[in-house]
């Protein structure tokens, strides 16, 4: 017998805490119970007591005489209700009594998984368990979360009542943490994350040293059955490998097993539906992976260093470059990649630079891109012969719809350089995101950092009076041509610079000007309507510097979001900012208000002014503080019209005349009244540099095009400069 309770951790013998319930004979423990989430314990003794303890601490939270020994003791899994049993020898049944305890010190509702257990490895089916509480169990619901980190956000399944869920669509090999989030009218629980790895017993082995059924995965493959599974064991496999049946190919992490391509071309071609490839390192080749059928599942890779080649045939564009390239493949899924050090190859002639994207996506509809990570990816240079930077983008959708686009990083993407003999080639173009002729498509929680236009041609071969620089490319996040029906919401877009103007010749008495600087803008909006905007949070970008030259060129400025004319029709809610300022942009509403806002940020939010009124009517516009606002820059002299555009799907690459600097602009709308407003540091884009440079911007405090009944009363306008 002993009159003490013990309370141990479970992974060390040393006591935490002990406590004596008295002495005497009649005075030792009988009976020891234990929550299942390890919080509270209960403890009988024969001296007639019930101690109730938390496990934190040695002194019961209450002690109840019961006048009989204590016997039996038991206590729910989650602490919330406790029993005992009491009865003296010698008694009759009639002497015994049972007693039940409510401990209000257990929040409700309680929620504990059991099962699988932390660390298991198992195969089909996976069945998530737990225990559960609540004072109303019929309002009692269940949120899941299931993903690869250690704290799992993706939601898989919602209010559901039963205390268990089976996941669907796990990958081979791959660990899962869960957790679950019981509701009921009084609040919410969250349980301990577990976590369990999905396997399951390969069909074939393939060892590069011979330890397995084939040292070649191409061998594995040829030899598949439809529906096998392949597992790839460390090694370097110098190959180019096609699937053309369903098959799931799974390597041993993307730092041990690399699939090396063997010529400029394409290292993993997918034909076949219903294929997963997932845990290799993918290098060499112009092409990691191309797919061309549905059903696809592409995780957890590594693709790195691919070098499309440089072009031969005079006046061509440079060979494109891709980590991933889908056409023709719906239902896709791409998670879990990182994708860096893709470079396009050089134009030839007058032959612009190659294209290079990490994720491109042709003529492919209902599927996801999440939780990728894409830098370092960069367009061709351009021909020798007065032409542009190849385009460079981290994620690229052409005529694809209903594509899920989230959680992906994009970052540190440089564009290309200009080349010219003769004239002036434009810095490459650069976009986080490019989408064109693509519909209905969301973009969320994306990060887009440090991107950087490519620098224009330098001219400083001789001195001669055509010779002035190329101007620096457009740097961009997202960038929409022909594109509709998307919503793009809750994305970072930060560090978004333009590319620097290009050099000149600086001799004699030559007229020669250094290039105009790019535009960095957030969001790039091209013929594209009722496309959704909200909760996007834009900051510190920039315009490139001017060349150096006779004329040094002119350095550019940056905008959070440039509409053209033919893209007035979006949705952009004023949860949008842009370096802490609302993006303040009114498009067809009615009796509608803005008032009080102080938008004085040194930055552009739009390319028409800190606040915008379109198609709308019955606005008022009043007590708002503006200041600070500068219209983009003309282009250097001597820089062609003909040298703006890298192709009809690419973004403006610089801007031939000044743009106006304006406070607030009212476009094609009726009875709008604008009063009491302070409109302040409003300057106009500064002229190009050269001999005949183009001119610079207006500055304009309050500007009304096409729009009539209107009201402006009371404004201070003060400190314009063109």
């Amino acid at each position: 017998h002993d009159d003490n309770v013990y309370f141990w951790d479970k992974d060390s013998s040393s006591v935490l805490w002990s406590y004596n319930v008295g002495t005497g004979s009649s005075a030792f423990v009988k009976i020891v119970s234990i929550s299942a989430d390890g919080n509270y314990i209960l403890a009988g003794s024969d001296n007639d007591n019930a101690y109730f303890f938390s496990k934190d601490n040695s002194t019961p939270l209450w002690t109840y005489l019961n006048n009989k020994d204590v016997r039996t003791a038991s206590i729910s899994s989650d602490g919330k209700f406790a029993t005992i049993g009491a009865y003296e020898d010698g008694e009759t049944d009639s002497g015994s009594n049972v007693s039940l305890f409510k401990n209000s010190l257990v929040d409700r509702p309680s929620i504990i998984p059991y099962g699988p257990r932390s660390g298991s490895e198992l195969d089909e089916p996976v069945t998530l368990r737990w225990f559960a509480g609540s004072d109303d169990r019929s309002n009692l619901t269940f949120d899941v979360y299931l993903g690869t980190n250690s704290n799992p956000t993706i939601l898989v399944a919602n209010d559901i009542t039963n205390l268990s869920y089976t996941p669907s669509g796990l990958s081979l090999d791959t660990k899962y943490y869960w957790k679950v989030i019981a509701t009921d009218p009084t609040g919410s629980s969250t349980s301990s994350t577990m976590n369990f790895t999905y396997t399951t017993v390969p069909d074939a082995i393939v060892d590069a040293n011979g330890n397995g059924d084939y040292t070649s995965i191409q061998d594995a493959i040829d030899n598949a059955t439809a529906g096998d599974y392949i597992r790839v064991w460390a090694g370097i496999y110098n190959e180019n490998v096609l699937f053309d049946k369903t098959l799931t190919l799974v390597g041993n992490g993307t730092s041990n097993t690399t699939i090396k391509g063997l010529n400029d071309g394409t290292v993993v071609s997918i034909t076949a539906d219903y294929v997963i490839l997932s845990y290799f390192k993918i290098t060499d080749g112009s092409v990691g992976v191309e797919i061309s059928s549905d059903y696809g599942n592409l995780s957890n890779l590594n693709i790195t260093g691919l070098q499309a080649p440089d072009q031969t045939v005079d006046n061509q564009v440079g060979e494109s470059a891709f980590a991933i390239y889908g056409n023709n493949s719906n239902y896709t899924k791409i998670s879990y990649v990182q994708i860096s050090e893709i470079f396009a190859g050089k134009g030839k002639g007058t032959g612009i630079g190659g294209f290079a994207s990490g994720i491109h996506l042709e003529n492919s509809k209902n599927g996801s891109i999440e939780y990728n990570t894409l830098y370092n990816i960069t367009g061709g240079v351009g021909g020798k012969d007065s032409t542009n930077g190849g385009f460079s983008s981290g994620v690229s959708l052409y005529n694809s719809d209903n594509i899920s686009v989230h959680n992906n990083s994009v970052k540190n993407i440089d564009g290309s350089l200009g080349k010219s003999n003769y004239l002036n080639g434009v810095g490459g173009a650069v976009a986080g995101f490019l989408i064109v002729q693509s519909d209905e498509n969301y973009f969320r929680d994306n990060d887009i950092e440090n991107l950087v236009g490519g620098k224009g041609s330098s001219r400083n071969t001789s001195c001669c009076w055509v010779k002035s620089g190329g101007v620096g490319g457009v740097s961009t996040g997202f960038y929409f041509k022909d594109s509709f029906s998307n919503k793009i919401v809750d994305n970072k877009i930060i560090e978004i610079n333009g590319g620097n103007g290009g050099s000149a010749t600086t001799c004699g008495e030559c007229y020669n000007a250094g290039g105009s600087g790019g535009l960095g803008i957030g969001i790039y909006l091209r013929n594209s309507t009722d496309n959704l905007f909200s909760g996007n949070n834009l900051s510190s970008f920039g315009g490139g510097s001017g060349g150096s030259g006779k004329k040094p060129g002119t350095s550019n400025t940056a905008f959070g979001l440039y509409i053209e004319t033919d893209s007035f029709g979006n949705s952009i809610d004023l949860t949008n900012e842009y370096d802490s300022d609302e993006i303040v942009y009114i498009y067809n509403k009615t009796n509608y208000e803005i008032s009080n806002y102080i938008l004085t940020a040194d930055s552009n939010p739009t390319n028409y002014g800190k606040i915008v009124i379109v198609d709308s009517d019955n606005v008022t516009i009043s007590n708002n503080t503006i200041k600070n606002y500068q219209g983009y820059s003309g282009e250097t002299w001597n820089t062609y019209a003909d040298t703006r555009i890298v192709s009809e799907d690419s973004p403006l690459l610089s801007v031939w005349i000044a743009g106006s600097g304006v406070g607030i602009s009212v476009y094609n709308s009726e009875y709008i009244t604008v009063q009491n407003n302070t409109i302040s540091g409003i300057d106009g884009g500064k002229g190009g540099a050269g001999g005949d440079g183009r001119i610079g911007g207006e500055a304009v405090g309050i500007y009304v095009k096409h729009s009539h009944n209107n009201k402006l009363l009371n404004n201070t306008i003060f400190d314009l400069t063109g």
